[in-house]
């Protein structure tokens, strides 16, 4: 079955985003199944289009995957106003794909957030070129925008989302969700048939370092944007009286108020690495202590990647958020948890880490590697995956 995935996101650029994208359509090429990939200029997280991508529209091979590059709107403005302008480019430049005969395809793939990216693919793929649509949402939106502060509940912004995401999910045939609650909150909405898809990473890349382990040396890694609030948590720990370092990689859009911090307040114990290549990471990303994963605000639904890559590498975790990834870490004795806007409870789970005994923290990995071994497994997940998509 000829297959398209449309997103976003994709390598050459790098993020959690883009890497589940990369591994589900490299999951389809060697199941050997006609897989191609529809995506934007690369421009994340810079909001800057890479060199080399002009025009509108470039062809390429990735990985032995046929990629269709459009025109993207490229910014990483913190302007929700510019942010959607960005968006509503893809979605509009996706439409190329109409007037090319050779874009047939039997089965899309949506990447649901953005909604108006979906919405466009939607009416261009189901109503036009008659395909079966599938919907991989990721993020609750607009009610994530709504637990941001991006926009008011009730207003009419919300409103005509609201109307959107109704639409996407009751024009789908199919529907993949990430996490628990995102399926219980789509089933409240439509009949479809769903099913759970994980963003877990295949196993095989995750191995065990000999590296000694930095002692005391916490690690954050990942988007630097409004949703994970890493700038706040760097003026949390610069208050923070014990010995320790805490080490930051990743770009978005804190980078430069986070360089800034560091350099006018002359904070020697936290340091900003940039953004390196995920194999880079790979290689030191298990001598760490303790890796912390944050969500500045309770967003429905979200369930970061990056905990499974942290369980399958052996790093204890130290997660400020709720919902199922908090239940995860709590019941398998993964790490520490923390309430999102909680100052008080965050210094004291970082103190306590610090102080922690070394029969306290060995325990913790062992639970790491017990749930690595029973729960995170990729080939059996795509194998169900592909089981439901050709039912």
């Amino acid at each position: 079955m000829k297959t398209l995935i449309i997103s976003n996101y994709f390598p050459p650029e790098m993020g959690a985003a883009s890497n589940r994208i990369f591994q589900m359509a490299k999951s389809f090429a060697n199941s050997n199944e006609g897989i191609e990939v529809a995506c934007p200029f690369p421009n994340y997280p810079t909001g800057e289009i890479f060199p080399g991508y002009k025009g509108f529209y470039k062809l390429q091979n990735v990985s032995d995957i046929k990629v269709h590059r459009f025109y993207i709107y490229a910014n990483n403005s913190v302007s929700y106003l510019l942010r959607g302008f960005s968006m509503i480019s893809f979605a509009l430049s996706l439409w190329l794909m109409l007037f090319k005969k050779s874009m047939r395809y039997e089965r899309v793939i949506i990447q649901n957030s953005p909604l108006l990216v979906s919405f466009s693919s939607i009416i261009l793929f189901k109503f036009f070129l008659k395909s079966k649509v599938i919907l991989n949402v990721s993020d609750l939106w607009p009610g994530s925008a709504v637990d941001l502060g991006v926009i008011k509940k009730g207003s009419l912004t919300h409103k005509v989302l609201l109307m959107i995401e109704s639409f996407n999910y009751n024009n789908s045939d199919k529907i993949i969700g990430q996490s628990k609650l995102i399926i219980e909150h789509i089933n409240k909405l439509t009949n479809k048939p769903t099913f759970i898809y994980r963003n877990l990473p295949v196993n095989d890349l995750f191995k065990v370092k000999s590296e000694k382990r930095k002692i005391k040396t916490f690690i954050y890694a990942g988007l630097l944007g409004v949703a994970q609030g890493v700038l706040s948590i760097v003026k949390i720990m610069s208050l923070t009286k014990n010995d320790f370092e805490f080490h930051i990689y990743g770009d978005g859009p804190e980078k430069n108020s986070i360089i800034h911090y560091l350099q006018v307040e002359q904070i020697k114990n936290i340091k900003y690495f940039g953004s390196i290549p995920k194999l880079e990471l790979q290689k030191i990303l298990s001598s760490y202590y303790f890796a912390i994963v944050p969500l500045a605000n309770d967003i429905k639904g979200a369930f970061p990647s990056k905990i499974y890559e942290l369980i399958l590498n052996r790093v204890p975790i130290i997660y400020i958020g709720c919902g199922e990834a908090k239940e995860v870490i709590e019941l398998n004795g993964l790490g520490f948890v923390v309430s999102p806007n909680n100052k008080e409870s965050f210094i004291k789970v970082i103190n306590k880490s610090i102080n922690l005994a070394n029969e306290k923290y060995i325990n913790i990995i062992k639970n790491q590697i017990h749930y690595g071994i029973t729960n995170i497994n990729y080939n059996f997940q795509f194998n169900k995956l592909k089981a439901f998509l050709d039912e």
